[in-house]
């Protein structure tokens, strides 16, 4: 995609420092945004623009020449004129550019890295609440911009993570991702079939008691392969061990349709049914946790995550 001077024919070369001061941030230095692609709607058409950082701190904004030209086309009046309007598409783009600067800035400001102070001040439900908005956001397709290496080295000499998630050690569960948080933001354990052990406890303990993180989440999730492994009673190595511990969820699942891994439903009741048995374990278990919990500093919560659609569900 060509850029072409500060105003040609598909491109328009906006200085940030005059983008800033249209939205009052004057003294603000534009947000870092490299690469980005945006879909904006203006005069009934959908154009797409690339943002990159060309030198002398301007914003550059490259239109899809090919597309405009290929609607221009079909929107030609009937006597051959072109109605395309030069001015109103100039005005269209930098409202756009200047309505992108203020999301993007938001969005550096709301991933400011969570600091003691910040963390201390949210409640548990407050916690879980951005769980839940992280979640919506990876299943819209809207997930947080983020820059991994910044967070990287912002985080390396301390962290303050807000919360533990206990997960499966699945492939297609990564609680970051499906939960829309970046490094430094939660505490991630998994173990397939997220069954807790001493050591799951004491590193759950670490991260309440010395850290300060206010939720433990456990979250089984859909079609998960342990629960199907001790459903059919798999023996192997070191798992066989492992899955012996799925069995009371196994049998504590009341189920009247067909109690096999083939079934899906039954699957599914299944890992409900661990994580309910886990979270149980875990305040039987832990004398620390279970006292914070009792003492309202933490909350233990549980989840399931569908495989399919992509949703979280918050356990009562």
């Amino acid at each position: 995609m060509p850029y072409l001077g500060v105003l040609g024919r598909d491109t328009l070369k906006i200085n940030a420092r005059a983008l800033c001061r249209s939205v009052r941030l004057s003294r603000t230095r534009a947000p870092p945004i490299y690469d980005r692609v945006i879909e904006i709607e203006s005069m009934d058409q959908i154009l797409k623009l690339q943002w990159a950082k060309p030198r002398g701190g301007g914003l550059k904004i490259g239109v899809n020449a090919d597309r405009r030209r290929a609607v221009m086309q079909h929107s030609q009046l009937s006597d051959g004129r072109d109605p395309f309007d030069r001015r109103a598409f100039c005005k269209a783009a930098v409202a756009t550019a200047v309505g992108a600067v203020e999301a993007s800035l938001g969005s550096v400001l709301a991933h400011a890295d969570l600091t003691k102070e910040q963390r201390d001040k949210m409640t548990a439900d407050e916690i879980i609440q951005q769980m839940k908005a992280g979640n919506e956001r990876f299943r819209s397709g809207k997930p947080q911009h983020r820059d991994l290496m910044r967070e990287a080295k912002a985080t390396a000499k301390g962290q303050y993570p807000a919360a533990i998630v206990f997960g499966c050690v699945d492939s297609r569960a990564p609680a970051e991702l499906i939960l829309d948080f970046g490094i430094g933001d939660i505490f991630s354990g998994r173990v397939a079939g997220n069954v807790a052990d001493e050591d799951i406890l004491g590193s759950m303990e670490f991260a309440c008691k010395v850290t300060g993180s206010k939720v433990v989440l456990v979250m089984g999730h859909t079609a998960c392969g342990a629960i199907k492994g001790a459903i059919d009673g798999v023996q192997l190595g070191n798992l066989t061990t492992l899955l012996a511990k799925i069995r009371p969820a196994i049998e504590a699942t009341h189920y009247t349709g067909e109690r096999s891994a083939k079934n899906y439903t039954f699957v599914d009741a299944v890992a409900r049914k661990n994580v309910s048995l886990t979270i149980a374990s875990i305040r039987e278990k832990s004398p620390v946790l279970r006292d914070l919990e009792s003492s309202g500093s933490i909350k233990i919560a549980g989840s399931m995550y569908n495989l399919e659609t992509g949703i979280v569900e918050f356990l009562a």
